[in-house]
């Protein structure tokens, strides 16, 4: 089988499905601008260009939860329509990437913490952005993972430390919880420790986005039960199906699941319905970037 890094030697940026970017422009976008362009397109998160196109952030769904949670804590009744620029994180400099930059160096760059690269035109301006489910969707479509199905399965690529919150917590604490472990969800297990779903930093962007009022997201937090709060984001039955795959699952699986729901983790889960790690797209592309450099390195 051909070493993983000599795979991607023939592949750039510029041959991945990348769409049209969808941005915010400061100081144009407020907040609740923001929280509206996530929840309408489906995004964890989106670059904020000035007035005149330069890219001078990124502002992420974790990014608002830190400031609905630092509100509450505040004693803040109401959540203030603020600058994007002044809740955006700051901790790190936006990553991006030319159209004809290696797809192996896009993968070590998604694979970090910064999860999501900026695609740059060749005049420099912000044309698109790569996700992790952009270059994991390109892999399996170039037969990457069939080639090493066997190799790779679900119990051997999932981080066995699951983040969990009981089924009559609050909303509030679940998503303390989400900044405390840095993490952008939790599993909802019942009194008997089986997992009923998931609560997800989406749910909280699509929650708040449909309110009429989004300043009153802060009360509402505070009150709603974890259980509820996911089943009317996805306007479904109080238990949202839990997705998940058994332990033995190869990655191609996986992935096609993945793909297919649209959703960003699964829960590797035992027969009992006890969740036995998490796996999720961070996970599949550290694997991936670890692959490469063992490549590198002649195995």
């Amino acid at each position: 089988m051909m070493a993983l890094s000599e795979s991607l030697t023939p592949y750039k940026v510029k041959d991945l499905s990348l769409k049209k970017l969808v941005a915010l422009e400061h100081p144009k976008h407020r907040l609740f601008d923001a929280v509206t362009l996530l929840s309408e397109h489906h995004l964890l998160s989106a670059p904020v260009l000035n007035a005149e196109g330069k890219l001078i952030g990124m502002l992420d769904t974790l990014d608002i939860i830190a400031h609905l949670v630092d509100a509450e804590a505040e004693g803040k009744g109401q959540l203030l329509n603020k600058h994007i620029d002044s809740i955006m994180s700051k901790t790190s400099p936006v990553k991006t990437a030319h159209l004809e930059d290696s797809l192996a160096d896009i993968v070590n760059v998604v694979a970090s913490p910064a999860r999501r690269v900026v695609a740059l035109g060749k005049d420099g301006s912000p044309q698109s952005i790569i996700t992790q489910s952009t270059v994991i969707q390109f892999l399996h479509e170039q037969g990457i993972f069939e080639a090493r199905k066997h190799c790779w399965l679900a119990k051997e690529l999932c981080n066995a430390e699951v983040y969990v919150v009981n089924e009559d917590e609050t909303v509030l604490k679940a998503l303390r919880k989400m900044l405390e472990k840095k993490v952008s969800s939790l599993v909802i297990l019942d009194e008997e420790g089986h997992a009923l779903t998931v609560i997800s930093t989406s749910d909280l962007i699509q929650a708040v986005g449909h309110m009429e009022d989004m300043s009153a997201a802060v009360s509402t937090i505070q009150t709603a039960n974890v259980v509820q709060f996911v089943a009317s984001a996805r306007s479904c039955h109080t238990h949202a199906p839990v997705i998940s795959v058994p332990p033995e699952a190869p990655l191609t699986t996986v992935v096609e699941k993945l793909s297919t729901t649209r959703v960003h983790r699964l829960l590797v889960m035992g027969e009992d319905r006890t969740p036995l790690g998490v796996l999720s797209l961070s996970d599949i592309c550290r694997a991936v970037s670890r692959k490469i450099e063992d490549s590198y390195g002649g195995a």
